[in-house]
């Protein structure tokens, strides 16, 4: 690659175990998935696995005509078992591969689009979760919520379930957050399990700051929120899976280590594509869920009241 093309590379763990390299000609249609405060990647440094994306013009290849093994948005992933290969394709004609052994990833893109910059969303997604497996950790989608002096509290549901809501409304009130919508799980050392987040605006309804619904949303700028602020690791308290029900009261109540692994599976839509590290996933996904676990229904009375939120957490932050 010549110089005024040269790749941007980007640690994506704190670790350093997991990096980006990208062309920087797709810079604008890779904002929306480039972690906020991502470190450039010291030259020369060594990590576990690489996701290299680059603007290429040759055209997608064709995949065999077999059901795909996994579907993110409009993105098809099919696993080749034998030779540990993931092909990855998009109608846009974004496409790549990931070498499982290896733990390298390679994207190519035409010139940006706005249905490229789609594709790309959901293909980084599927590439960063097939190689976080390989490294022994799980790409999970989910929120993650820190309480002053605690630990880090999962936030699980399905999209418009009120993980953004919620983590911004905590935030109002001191919390700090690691993310709204993915996360990384890890285990650590000791065998205590970590959450790591990427930070992106919150995309939230665009009438949340006034306390009402509309059919819109609009991007918030983590720093325009606070006091709460950004905490990139922490330890896991435990999880807390979202259940949004508008015209019933918020309230808390324990949920049974079944229901919860079937939820937080649920956010895992990867799991069994790799069969190979499927068991390491599912075995941090059910320590997961051995730390405290709660359905928190969620009400109108808690969309823009903190304070009531808080006092419907309390009881299980604070036993935590």
């Amino acid at each position: 690659m010549n110089a005024p093309h040269a790749a941007v590379r980007w640690s994506l763990l704190a670790d350093g175990s997991l990096t980006l390299q990208v062309d920087p000609r797709l810079r604008s249609a890779m904002d929306p998935w480039v972690p906020l405060r991502c470190p450039a990647l010291v030259a020369g440094a060594t990590t576990a696995a690489t996701i290299d994306v680059q603007c290429a013009s040759s055209p997608a290849p064709s995949l065999p005509g077999a059901p795909a093994t996994l579907r993110l948005g409009t993105v098809e992933a099919r696993v080749d078992d034998d030779r540990a290969r993931v092909s990855l394709i998009g109608p846009s004609g974004v496409h790549g591969t990931v070498d499982l052994e290896e733990r390298r990833a390679k994207i190519r893109s035409p010139d940006p689009t706005p249905e490229v910059a789609a594709d790309l969303y959901s293909m980084l997604t599927i590439a960063s979760a097939f190689l976080l497996g390989r490294l022994r950790r799980v790409l999970l989608h989910a929120a993650a919520v820190v309480p002053p002096a605690g630990d880090a509290w999962l936030l699980v549901g399905d999209a418009r379930a009120g993980k953004t809501t919620t983590s911004l409304n905590l935030v109002t009130i001191g919390w700090d957050y690691c993310s709204d919508d993915q996360v990384v799980l890890s285990l650590e050392g000791d065998q205590s399990l970590a959450v790591e987040g990427w930070l992106r605006p919150f995309h939230v309804d665009a009438g949340w700051r006034a306390g009402r619904t509309s059919e819109t949303r609009e991007s918030v700028e983590p720093s325009s929120v606070g006091p709460g602020g950004w905490q990139r690791r922490a330890a896991l308290a435990g999880a807390v899976f979202l259940d949004l029900q508008p015209d019933s009261p918020t309230e808390v109540a324990r949920l049974g280590k079944a229901d919860a692994l079937a939820a937080i599976v649920r956010q895992t839509p990867w799991l069994m594509a790799d069969p190979v590290q499927a068991p390491a996933i599912l075995a941090l996904l059910i320590a997961a869920i051995q730390q405290p676990t709660v359905r928190l229904r969620l009400g109108r009375d808690t969309y823009r009241d903190a304070a009531r939120l808080l006092v419907c957490l309390q009881p299980i932050v604070g036993a935590a």
